[in-house]
């Protein structure tokens, strides 16, 4: 299940801008025997050029999805990866059923985490019940926070952590959901604060201008760092 699309202060709601709500806890042990039960609904191809389509047949390095049950509230589906069926995604309620065979979901409600092929958890994404989301968070392979994002839907603004692989806070940004920069810490990987005369001049922590401004610089050096991690895991 793809939920990651972009990072950092592109505002790392992948999805294509989609969500989710109600919250399902069900643990891996338990959605593992899940699949033995139920029945698998769409098959995906295997990742290339960052995408993942459905497939008529089953491809051997791509990723199967199971429909866990159905209730009034939606679909409640899980992925796993085809090669060792490892769970690719915890459990998920879906509310629109063309998002069944649809590896970026559009109507996820509650609460995905997301698993490469070894097993490891790299990715958590919070969606309400108008499929917004509410929080973000990426982990290094070492289980390490490495972006943490908190959206206030009632003020607009978002809240973005960023760290350096060193476990040294790299970025503390609020900001409004247009990018807008209202409040900021940084730091270099040393620890070492920016200059504040020279840090986020056009106070925007949009990544699509050209700037020599070294935050901007070290914003958009981490954000291309950490999409190629976790693009990787997604493979």
């Amino acid at each position: 299940m793809r939920i990651l699309k972009q990072l950092c202060c592109s505002i790392l709601i992948g999805l294509s801008v989609s969500s989710m709500a109600a919250e399902v806890s069900i643990s891996k042990d338990q959605s593992q025997n899940a699949v033995q039960a139920t029945n698998i609904i769409t098959f995906f191809s295997a990742r290339q050029h960052g995408q993942t389509l459905s497939t008529p047949t089953a491809d051997p390095q791509g990723i199967y999805r199971v429909l866990i049950s159905k209730s009034n509230e939606g679909y409640l589906v899980q992925d796993f990866f085809q090669a060792n069926h490892q769970a690719q995604s915890s459990p998920v309620l879906l509310t629109d059923n063309k998002d069944l065979d649809r590896f970026q979901v559009e109507s996820a409600v509650g609460e995905i985490r997301l698993y490469n092929r070894q097993g490891q958890y790299f990715n958590k994404q919070i969606y309400d019940k108008d499929h917004r989301i509410t929080y973000l968070a990426g982990y290094s392979l070492e289980g390490k926070l490495l972006l943490e994002q908190i959206v206030n839907l009632e003020n607009e603004t978002i809240n973005t952590k960023i760290w350096h692989s060193n476990g040294v806070l790299a970025f503390d940004l609020t900001s409004t959901t247009s990018m807008h920069l209202i409040d900021y810490k940084a730091q270099r990987r040393n620890g070492q604060a920016f200059n504040p005369q020279t840090c986020f001049m056009e106070r925007s922590i949009a990544l699509d201008y050209v700037a020599l401004d070294p935050c901007v610089l070290q914003l958009k050096s981490l954000n291309e760092k950490y999409a190629k991690l976790w693009e990787a895991q997604m493979q």
